[in-house]
């Protein structure tokens, strides 16, 4: 009975929030009227979150950037919203002029790119050893448009190894005894083929991934990464060549059961 109680209790939280995103003008308290697609400009009715509950697995995010602020800005004010009692940690890649303080938000500075997949290991482990369960790691140039309460209840509720959104990476879920197993993001992948070298290592240890409609973003930006930095170009061609050589074939043509080879 208890547990059917419980049941019933989050199924009308899931339809509550359902209910919210219908009419935006009632949660997004912290938009401030900042104009981008899919804000509201305006005064808002005051929304106050319910406290996340406490059986819920405990999450951060984590937000890798370079040169993106303007795209990363707007978003912050969203997730403040979206995500009243968790934690954000934001990587920054580009020494960018950061304008949102505040207590949930986390800055860690890096005087120079150290690319992708170490972005993705500093944040990871960031946040485990803050004592949380699972990291939900998102791109800069991405809105998720999702809540605490329907990440934390799909957490509360699904067993997998990981979590993407159905396209590629832009937003994923990492449990901390997955990468503990795993292990981290090899990071002479400077930028692409980090994510496939994961999944094919997931595959390798038997556990799979889960592509969840859930972490598909609402909202896409340009982000124009190529451009902004050109060297980021010249790190793709390096990343697909060492796949190659690290897995014997490209993404999906891979032949070798361990990295190289066993070689090295």
């Amino acid at each position: 009975m208890q547990q059917m109680l419980q049941n019933i209790f989050h199924t009308c939280f899931c339809i509550y929030f359902w209910v919210q995103k219908q009419n935006p003008m009632s949660v997004n308290q912290y938009d401030h009227g900042r104009s981008f697609p899919g804000s509201f400009p305006g005064k808002r009715q005051e929304y106050i979150p319910p406290a996340y509950p406490p059986e819920f697995p405990k999450f951060a995010i984590g937000i890798p950037t370079l040169n993106r602020w303007d795209l990363l800005r707007p978003v912050l004010w969203k997730y403040l919203s979206d995500f009243p009692n968790i934690d954000i940690f934001i990587l920054d890649n580009g020494n960018q002029r950061k304008e949102i303080e505040r207590p949930r938000i986390h800055y860690i500075n890096k005087a120079k790119n150290i690319g992708v997949a170490a972005s993705w290991n500093i944040l990871s482990r960031t946040i485990y050893d803050k004592g949380n369960a699972f990291s939900l790691l998102l791109n800069d140039d991405v809105y998720l448009g999702r809540n605490e309460y329907e990440i934390g209840n799909l957490l509360h509720f699904q067993k997998g190894f990981l979590y993407r959104a159905p396209v590629d990476w832009c937003a994923v879920i990492i449990p901390k005894q997955t990468y503990e197993k795993v292990g981290p993001f090899d990071e002479k992948f400077r930028a692409y083929y980090e994510d496939n070298d994961y999944e094919y290592r997931l595959k390798l240890a038997g556990m799979g991934f889960t592509r969840w409609d859930m972490l598909n973003p609402m909202l896409y930006r340009k982000s124009s990464s190529m451009e902004k930095n050109p060297e980021v170009l010249n790190w793709s061609l390096e990343s697909k060549s060492y796949y190659v050589e690290k897995w014997g074939g490209e993404p999906g043509a891979e032949k070798f059961p361990l990295p190289f080879n066993g070689t090295k």
